[in-house]
């Protein structure tokens, strides 16, 4: 069958939640619909990844965050003063280069 009832077949049952998850649905398509229990849904696994301490800017910002690869003497010459702090090798004391 299809609707609210169809959670609670046996084989749904066993391959799909099980009661609770069966009940949660229940309740949700019966009280707000599909639409409105799926928004529900999303909203709550939103919670739940807050709740656990995911950081989503540190997700999206992971490939940024990566040391870059240093080039050889770099840090000798940053050293010398002939590098600016956090310079790369095109940028040196006097500026940019041309």
């Amino acid at each position: 069958g299809t609707g609210p009832a169809a959670l609670f077949d046996r084989i749904a049952l066993v391959t799909h939640g099980g009661y609770v998850g069966a009940a949660l649905a229940w309740v949700g398509l019966t009280l707000f619909g599909p639409a409105i229990s799926a928004i529900l849904l999303i909203g709550v696994a939103i919670v739940g990844v807050i709740v656990i301490g995911f950081s989503i800017s540190a997700f999206l910002f992971l490939p940024l965050a990566q040391e870059t690869p240093r080039v050889d003497g770099e840090e000798e010459l940053r050293d010398q003063g002939h590098l600016a702090a956090g310079a790369g090798e095109f940028e040196s004391c006097e500026g940019r280069l041309r």
